[in-house]
């Protein structure tokens, strides 16, 4: 293994000196061992009463194996494996369907729904999925099919998370004008928004009806998601999802940006709060949030903290409110810089010119770790793997947190995470934070 074993050169850029776009390194990629993010199996999971069925070499389906057996899942879940053989003699979209006719006629309840996960082997071979959908369909009419992919090969096209953000959507069918109402689904979503969320806030001072896939429980719940009058994304990831409802569900789309930026908030919520016919009064909450950033920060002091993507949505704009508050931010873990965040990537030249960017996938990220458990104060699952502590606050895609209630959230775990370590090594392990607690099961 020459290419691991080389001495390291740590990876990464000081912000001051870099450009857009970040480009670390092209090529071999390596995974850290932090597995709180939501995967493809995952989020079929979220779909209540149907199955998933994975369709795809041997060596590829461990990964999902191994997290449906984590989640004891394997009664929603089967999978069809692709030979050589296959490959040769051209027979891929026969495989398909005799696998899938199968595998339904043997389960022992009927779902009403099925995802089925191609690969990158059908793209190669230029398997005829539409065909294969198409006999699925005329085969069993009772039952929806949405396609799932595992294609992580085409980067020109929308990342496989959009895409397969947007297809556990698919199989909702437009709701008949007599059972719309005025309410609000949130799309592409696995966190469920709590009450540290302003949004959800707003939306309950509307007095419209919340739905949210992470809290359909039934089929009719799932295929209720339909009936809002708007369909709203907090999640970037969630553009795809968001158009497709809107487009094929006849939903008013809502795209929020949910920094951490205080002004930017406020006239977040407050459009928000105009669009449902809200009226909400920021100034306590903004008071609350600057005071609960001003206690962390004479707590926490000058201890370095360390931010990744997978926390938060916007790294680099709590990055800067962080900052602004006097904490002492020194790298932040992302892999690229979305384009919501140009702006603060710009900002951050001038307001923190040393502050490290540093990516996770890079090969060189094997032997960057710090060889020490330091004191360090990671936001995120991987800043807490690279900074090698146990001082971390274990949270994945903003833990339904957003608004100023979503500001006092943080500053509360980050004095906590300061306060009492926990052990990084066992929590990091478990696949897709809050999944079974969260609404997947």
């Amino acid at each position: 293994m020459p290419l691991i074993n080389r001495p390291c050169v740590t990876p990464g850029v000081e912000v001051g000196k870099a450009t857009l776009p970040l480009t670390y390194s092209q090529g071999l990629e390596y995974s850290a061992p932090a597995r709180g993010t939501w995967t493809i199996m995952h989020l079929g999971l979220l779909i209540p009463e149907t199955h998933i069925i994975f369709v795809c070499a041997r060596c590829c389906l461990r990964g999902v194996s191994m997290s449906a057996a984590e989640l004891r899942a394997m009664d929603r879940f089967s999978t069809i494996t692709i030979e050589d053989s296959n490959l040769l003699e051209g027979n891929t979209e026969r495989i398909l369907i005799d696998g899938v006719t199968d595998i339904i006629r043997k389960l022992a309840v009927r779902p009403k729904g099925v995802i089925i996960y191609t690969s990158c082997v059908h793209e190669f071979v230029g398997s005829d999925l539409t065909f294969s959908f198409e006999k699925l369909r005329e085969t069993f009419p009772d039952i929806a099919f949405a396609d799932g992919y595992m294609t992580p090969i085409l980067r020109k096209r929308i990342t496989p998370d959009m895409r397969n953000r947007r297809q556990i959507y698919t199989m909702i069918r437009k709701a008949p004008d007599t059972l719309r109402d005025n309410g609000v689904t949130i799309a592409a979503d696995v966190r469920p928004l709590k009450e540290h969320s302003d949004v959800r806030r707003v939306v309950q001072t509307a007095r419209r009806p919340w739905r949210t896939i992470t809290a359909a429980a039934t089929w009719e719940a799932y295929q209720a998601l339909a009936r809002s009058e708007f369909v709203l994304t907090v999640n970037p990831s969630g553009k795809a999802a968001r158009e497709w409802m809107a487009e094929n569900l006849g939903m008013k789309p809502v795209a929020l940006s949910c920094g951490w930026d205080f002004d930017e908030n406020e006239a977040m919520l407050t459009g928000l709060a105009a669009t449902l016919g809200a009226e909400l009064n920021w100034k306590d909450a903004r008071q609350a949030a600057d005071a609960a950033l001003k206690k962390a920060q004479s707590i926490i002091g000058d201890t370095p903290v360390a931010i990744d993507y997978t926390a938060t949505m916007r790294p680099l704009s709590l990055t800067r409110l962080l900052i602004r508050y006097g904490f002492n931010v020194v790298r932040v873990y992302c892999d690229t810089v979305f384009p919501q965040e140009t702006a603060d990537f710009e900002a951050l030249k001038t307001e923190k010119p040393a502050l490290r960017l540093m990516p996770t996938t890079a090969v060189g990220m094997v032997r960057a770790r710090t060889p020490e458990n330091t004191k360090t104060l990671a936001v995120g699952q991987k800043a807490a793997w690279f900074e090698h502590t146990d001082h971390f606050v274990n949270m994945v895609e903003n833990d339904g947190a957003d608004g100023f209630s979503g500001i006092t959230y943080l500053a509360q775990s980050l004095t906590d995470a300061f306060l009492h370590p926990k052990n990084a090594r066992d929590i990091i392990q478990i696949k897709a934070l809050g999944c079974s607690a969260g609404g997947c099961l």
